[in-house]
């Protein structure tokens, strides 16, 4: 990203001193350059969110589920079932747990577009003090050596993704007191469980 702007305005300025720079190329080492600039943005943004004060507060999980599906759409061959738990208390979090379930659900999505298969989220309430979520999809699924890895700033098995999403969940779900889990077998799907604490006061 920036690595990749230098490189961009060299080739500028060798054209220039050759006497060879046309505006199509000029234009086009711009919107380059534009491009990398943009990505670098969105990159700092995501590295300086997890460590921005947050308030937490007590949120429910299963509507937080359902507006994190709003807007999304399976792709054709691809079936989503939700099985939501009865009567869970709130949660220690913000509404920001719903982007958490958005990125999961859709990178399970992603991961089926060409295949299909089928996904499931489902909530339920461990004990007094926890509940979790799972969404499971039927895709590729993720190599053994790559499982912790994908947790990892700038680490991510999409073709143009920056590798930042369950780095940034990883991150936002531990400073709630919660965390998220991996299991997977190549060829056989992934599990990810999102592991969050019941609000003080109304776990009983």
């Amino acid at each position: 990203m920036v690595g990749a702007i230098r490189p961009l305005i060299q080739q500028i300025e060798m054209k220039m001193e050759q006497g060879r720079l046309s505006d199509d190329y000029l234009r086009d080492k711009l919107r380059r350059i534009r491009e990398n600039a943009d990505r670098t943005l969105a990159v700092a943004r995501q590295i300086r969110r997890p460590f921005t004060s947050i308030q937490p507060e007590p949120v429910d999980v299963n509507q937080s589920i359902a507006a994190a599906w709003e807007g999304l759409t399976a792709p054709v061959g691809v079936r989503v079932d939700f099985e939501y738990g009865d009567d869970l208390p709130p949660v220690r979090a913000t509404r920001q747990l719903d982007e958490v379930f958005r990125n999961l659900i859709r990178n399970a999505l992603d991961a089926m577009a060409e295949q299909g298969g089928f996904l499931m989220i489902r909530s339920r309430r461990v004990d007094d003090h926890m509940v979790i979520v799972s969404v499971q999809d039927t895709g590729p699924g993720i190599p053994e050596d790559m499982q912790e890895k994908v947790f990892h700033m700038g680490t991510t098995t999409k073709q143009g993704g920056m590798g930042y999403g369950l780095w940034w969940s990883r991150t936002f779900l531990r400073r709630l007191g919660g965390d998220i889990l991996l299991e997977s077998e190549e060829g056989r799907g992934c599990t990810f469980t999102v592991m969050l604490p019941v609000a003080a006061g109304t776990g009983d």
